[in-house]
């Protein structure tokens, strides 16, 4: 006998994210309003229902006060919407466009800062471990895309992972993020579940939306197969290969560490790496090195492009070459058997 929708689209997600790994504590999931997270906060709720354990679920709703009455109207249709499956709902709403024009960022990645900032807070307030969101398979290969279209490295083409810290102590999962949008919408036409959609998705500008309806339509045109599937795929192998380089750099890193120089200014140096220790790695294990070292001084990832790492990664192979600057007033010189990275002085 052939299953119904739902009970496939459950066990895809029963697979993406046991009830035994969350039962026992508290969750918040992430509802927009849109068909993804509609049919994760549901099917999760019926997942719980089966499993029980002691743990709650609670839906939370982040309004990026974009659109106007627009977003007013999804916040109280999502609010209706916990009403009626009784569950808990926080809401909490933010300032994109501030943030946006504080820091120089666009709309898209000032309102994706917001959210997750205002999700991990809320799920401090709740006590949750975990931080479900709703990204499919869909939204991992246009994620992949959008990397490789920015010029990504190995990190960036493994796209999203299935779990990450937000902060310490919670997690964010991705339960959906190896089933197709397709089937999510299935599951709720199967149960009779509306949805919202948001019509800033279908707006061009955004780079996502223009991957969405323009890029990946294309691609699809000459593809003999699943696109997303293969790009899901890559995704999942650029991640395994990116493990290994990190674990290789990680190793690395600890025999390039060096103090900074006696006559540096206090307050400019950020990091110092011994050039000989870095130039007896794989140019891959030496970039990956860089990138670590980066990270851990909290310096902004955004804005440095490939280019910007070859060229940084460079400077251990040109020791006598000029100092480069990077993005964040930033400036890498080598001296003295050492790759400096410190901060320029305010003009």
């Amino acid at each position: 006998m052939t299953e119904s929708p739902p009970t496939c689209y459950l066990e895809q997600l029963a697979r993406g994210w046991p009830p035994q790994r969350w039962r026992d504590v508290n969750v918040l999931v992430a509802v927009s309003g849109g068909a993804d997270s509609v049919a994760l906060l549901r099917g999760l709720l019926q997942l719980k229902q089966t499993a029980g354990g002691a743990g709650a679920l609670l839906a939370a709703h982040v309004n990026h006060q974009l659109r106007g009455a627009e977003s007013q109207r999804q916040q109280r249709w999502v609010a209706d919407l916990a009403e009626g499956l009784k569950t808990p709902l926080v809401v909490e709403s933010c300032e994109v466009s501030a943030r946006a024009a504080a820091e120089g960022d666009g709309v898209e990645a000032a309102a994706r800062a917001e959210r997750y900032d205002a999700l991990a807070r809320m799920a401090g307030a709740a006590g949750a471990r975990y931080v479900a969101v709703g990204h499919t398979r869909d939204d991992q290969a246009e994620t992949v895309v959008m990397r490789l279209l920015r010029g990504a490295g190995l990190r960036g083409l493994g796209g999203m992972r299935h779990a990450r810290p937000l902060t310490d102590g919670v997690a964010l999962v991705r339960p959906l993020l190896d089933i197709p949008r397709a089937d999510v919408e299935r599951h709720l036409a199967a149960i009779g579940q509306p949805w919202v959609h948001d019509d800033s998705n279908d707006e061009l500008r955004f780079t996502r939306n223009h991957v969405r309806h323009e890029v990946l339509p294309a691609l699809r045109s000459a593809c003999h197969g699943d696109l997303n599937a293969l790009l899901a795929e890559l995704a999942g192998d650029a991640q395994g290969a990116s493990d290994a380089v990190e674990a290789a750099a990680r190793a690395a890193l600890e025999t390039c560490r060096s103090d900074p120089p006696a006559a540096s200014a206090p307050g400019t140096m950020i990091f110092c790496l011994y050039l000989a220790a870095l130039a007896t790695c794989a140019p891959l294990v030496r970039t990956e090195a860089l990138r670590l070292a980066w990270r851990e001084a909290g310096l902004p990832e955004q804005a440095m492009t490939r280019r910007h790492w070859e060229d940084l990664a460079a400077l251990v192979e040109r020791p006598g070459a000029a100092p480069i600057n990077l993005p964040g007033n930033l400036r890498a010189n080598v001296a003295g058997g050492l790759l400096i990275m410190e901060r320029l002085a305010n003009a």
